[in-house]
C-alpha cells in the first residue's frame, strides 16, 4: 500500500483549519476561478489518506476559497467527470484513488488499467506520417540522418479530459511492417509494434518540465504549469533501437507507479 500524507480535516462551518495553505486566487487571471480551484483541489486529492472519509462539502469549499457555491460545483464537476471524486446523494463525495495512477509493467497495458477502474479512455490522432530523420533521432536509431522514420502523435484522455500526449518514431521500414495507420494507431502501439518485432527492453527517463505553449495548448493547461515526461526506447533481441519517444503527462491527473523485483539483487548495493 501506497504511504500518504495527511491534509488536516476541514472544520464545520466552513473555515479550513489551515486556510492559509492555498494560493491565493488570481481573480484578474485569464483561467477562470473554477479551474484555479480546481488545480489546488488536485493536490488536495493526491494527498488524500487511504478510507473512506468524505471530501469537504460545497459550502466548506466555498468559504475556503470565497467564491460561490456554483464556482465550487464547476470545479468539483469536472473533478467527478474526469473519475477523480465521486458523488452520492446522501453521503456527500469521495475520492477515487484508482483512476490516478499507471503503473509501467512489462505487458504496457496502460489503458487497459485505467478501463478496469472504471475510468473511460480515449484516443485521437494528431499525425500520423513518414518523415526525413532528424540528427538525433537518427543517432538513437541507428539510422543516416535524412532516413525515412514514421512520427506518430496522439492526445489521450481520460474521463473525458486531456491525460497526456504521446510521440512515437520508429524506422519506416519498421512502422510498415507492423501496419501503422491512423486506426491502428489508437490502439496499443507497443503491442502493434510487436507484430513486427520481437521486443526484448524498453528504457525510460522520467524528468519533470516546463509544459510550453505548444503542450500547454493540447493538454488545457498553462505553459508554466509542470508536465511529467517519460522519454522512452524501445529495444528488439539484437539490442537495436526500434522505436523512440516520449509521453507527455499532466502532472495534475497522473502519477507513475512502477514495481522493482529485487529478488536477485545484490545484498549490498545502495
Amino acid at each position: 500500500m501506497r504511504e500518504r500524507l495527511q491534509i488536516p480535516e476541514t472544520t464545520a462551518g466552513g473555515e479550513d483549519a489551515e486556510a492559509g495553505r492555498d494560493a491565493p486566487l488570481d481573480r484578474a487571471s485569464a483561467l477562470p476561478l473554477f479551474v484555479q480551484i480546481r488545480q489546488q483541489l488536485l493536490a488536495d486529492i493526491r494527498a488524500w489518506p487511504e478510507g473512506d472519509r468524505r471530501f469537504p462539502t460545497d459550502q466548506q469549499l466555498a468559504a475556503r476559497f470565497g467564491v460561490s457555491k456554483m464556482t465550487v460545483r464547476q470545479a468539483l464537476d469536472d473533478l467527478v467527470k474526469d473519475g477523480l471524486l465521486t458523488r452520492t446523494r446522501g453521503r456527500g463525495t469521495f475520492v477515487t484513488d484508482a483512476a490516478l495512477v499507471e503503473r509501467l509493467t512489462p505487458s504496457l497495458d496502460i489503458d487497459q488499467q485505467h478501463r478496469a477502474a472504471g475510468r473511460s479512455v480515449s484516443v485521437s490522432v494528431l499525425s500520423l506520417g513518414e518523415r526525413p530523420a532528424r540528427a538525433a533521432e537518427a543517432a538513437l536509431l541507428g539510422l543516416a540522418e535524412g532516413d525515412p522514420v514514421m512520427e506518430i502523435r496522439r492526445l489521450r484522455a481520460l474521463g473525458g479530459g486531456p491525460a497526456a500526449l504521446d510521440e512515437r518514431i520508429a524506422p519506416a521500414a519498421v512502422a510498415r511492417r507492423a501496419g501503422f495507420d491512423p486506426e491502428s494507431a489508437r490502439g496499443s502501439i507497443v503491442g502493434r509494434l510487436r507484430r513486427a518485432v520481437a521486443l526484448a527492453k524498453a528504457e525510460w527517463r522520467m524528468t519533470a518540465e516546463r509544459a510550453g505553449r505548444e503542450r500547454a495548448a493540447l493538454l488545457l493547461i498553462d505553459p508554466d504549469d509542470p508536465v511529467l515526461v517519460r522519454a522512452m526506447r524501445y529495444r528488439d533481441a539484437s539490442g537495436a533501437v526500434v522505436m523512440i519517444g516520449r509521453t507527455v503527462h499532466r502532472s495534475d491527473r497522473l502519477a507513475c507507479e512502477i514495481e522493482l523485483d529485487l529478488a536477485d539483487a545484490d545484498a549490498d548495493a545502495g
